[in-house]
């Protein structure tokens, strides 16, 4: 008789008999959740296809945990970070000798002293070599101290800086740095990032702010949310293009449409109840109203000007005396918070039902409602509408 045909036998994995020796293997691949912004980075293998060098933050790790551990082997430690899983923050890969030459006294003492005084440098995956560690102390101290002062500090700075603190100390020629290739070292080590400086926020004392914050809430808590109310001025450019481009090549700029109009903005503390806005321009009938009344449109358009087409006092007690008279029919009054721009201050008229509290000077930008963001989230919107004609 020919014999049967071989069937071919598939070998049974561990895994095939103990699903949860599936669930655990896959679980090795899970991505991790997003990392807060400030976190060190970490040479930490999340998945068993990489293999990176360690940095400084990594071996910290490693010598707090033997800290927290003691007597523990030097081997298992290897063994505890080698199979560490992605919820206690990933494995990390060395062998026992490089532990070894980290938990030296002068490697450990270097590594602690670095996580007290700079732990931006963490992220680092070679200890920074430091001519002159002196010079290097003073020169990030002195960048604290401008911070703290809320001072500019450029890269020429630095390297003047850096100069007279070498002359002060008196360090020898030889071991001074020249140009500018070390500067590039200093700004990570020290964690120096250049941001661009933004309004006058900065300038406003931080304790008058907190009183004009407390005197606020005092006069507010007479009123309902609902009744207390904001308004703010801004200008507003409505025929500038971005100043940003998607191209294929570099595209040379174009002369800027800077027809300017204002904008007055007013909305309640609740955000149930918002008037219409209030445009100021610098021509009595623009070319776009030509036939048509503004007050007539669907919806009205509330349209003034002068020829700064900004907010003056005339401007502001029409507005103001309009709004008290709906006011006064529905019985209601309110509290509305402004700042004290000339147009405002320079009002006659006393409103019967609307009671006017001026904002502090210089303040607007941390107690101004309207500054906060929905005048930025108005201008945004605009922005969308008007590129979705285009």
């Amino acid at each position: 008789m020919p014999a049967e045909p071989k069937q071919k036998s598939r070998a049974i994995r561990a895994s095939d008999r103990d699903p949860t020796q599936a669930l655990a293997k896959a679980a090795q691949h899970v991505k991790p959740g997003p990392k807060p912004k400030q976190a060190h980075r970490s040479s930490a293998i999340l998945r068993q296809d990489r293999r990176q060098n360690l940095t400084q933050y990594d071996w910290l790790q490693v010598v707090q945990h033997i800290d927290k551990n003691p007597g523990i082997k030097q081997k298992a430690v290897v063994d505890y970070f080698a199979t560490r899983s992605t919820a206690e923050g990933g494995r990390l890969l060395f062998t026992q000798g490089a532990l070894s030459k980290h938990l030296k006294p002068d490697k450990k003492e270097a590594l602690l002293k670095l996580a007290a005084e700079n732990s931006a440098a963490l992220s680092n995956k070679r200890e920074r070599i430091v001519t002159s560690p002196e010079v290097d102390r003073a020169l990030g101290f002195w960048v604290l101290d401008m911070e703290q002062k809320r001072r500019s500090v450029t890269g020429a700075m630095l390297i003047e800086q850096r100069k007279r603190f070498e002359e002060a100390l008196k360090i020898p020629d030889d071991r001074r740095l020249r140009g500018t290739g070390w500067l590039d070292s200093f700004k990570k080590a020290h964690g120096l990032i250049e941001w661009q400086r933004h309004g006058e926020a900065a300038s406003v004392n931080l304790e008058a702010v907190d009183a004009e914050r407390k005197r606020l809430v005092k006069i507010c808590s007479r009123y309902a949310p609902e009744d207390i109310w904001n308004a703010d001025e801004t200008s507003f450019f409505p025929s500038m293009p971005p100043d940003r481009t998607l191209c294929t090549a570099p595209m040379n700029g174009t002369k800027q449409d800077k027809f300017r109009i204002s904008a007055l903005v007013a909305c309640n503390s609740t955000g149930t109840e918002k008037l219409d806005l209030m445009f100021i321009g610098k021509f009595m009938k623009p070319r776009v109203f030509r036939g048509v009344n503004p007050a007539n449109m669907d919806p009205p358009l509330y349209y003034r000007a002068n020829k700064k087409a900004w907010m003056t006092a005339e401007l502001w007690t029409e507005w103001i005396r309009k709004w008290n008279d709906k006011l006064r029919r529905q019985k209601r009054h309110i509290l509305l918070l402004i700042d004290n721009c000339p147009g405002h201050v320079a009002m006659t008229y006393k409103p019967s039902n609307i009671r006017v509290e001026f904002l502090e000077p210089n303040m607007t930008s941390f107690v101004q409602p309207c500054d906060a963001g929905i005048i930025r989230c108005l201008k945004a919107h605009y922005r969308q509408a008007l590129a979705i004609r285009v």
